[in-house]
């Protein structure tokens, strides 16, 4: 929902422009072994998207950090641990 960025370069890094949820976990799922962490940040407001994708994946949420200073207008932003389960 933010202002996308001018710069090329910093909407693929700071924005789903590249890489949806769905397609992060896929590529945590294939890349870690059972019980591989994965880390990443995200709006406030997708936390229930987060959730609903690692179940679909195969993945733990095993913590969420919240930190509502940033982003203050959308709610905060959320740090999230999520685990490969081992019989995924």
């Amino acid at each position: 929902a933010s202002r996308r960025s001018p710069s090329e370069n910093r909407r693929i890094a700071r924005q789903d422009c590249e890489l949806t949820l769905r397609e992060l976990y896929e590529c945590a799922r294939r890349n870690l072994g059972g019980g591989g962490r994965m880390f990443f940040v995200i709006p406030a407001m997708r936390e229930q998207e987060a959730r609903s994708e690692a179940a679909r994946s195969g993945f733990q949420i095993e913590r969420i950090e919240a930190d509502p200073a940033i982003r203050q207008r959308s709610g905060g932003i959320r740090l999230i641990s999520a685990v490969k389960q081992e019989l995924f």
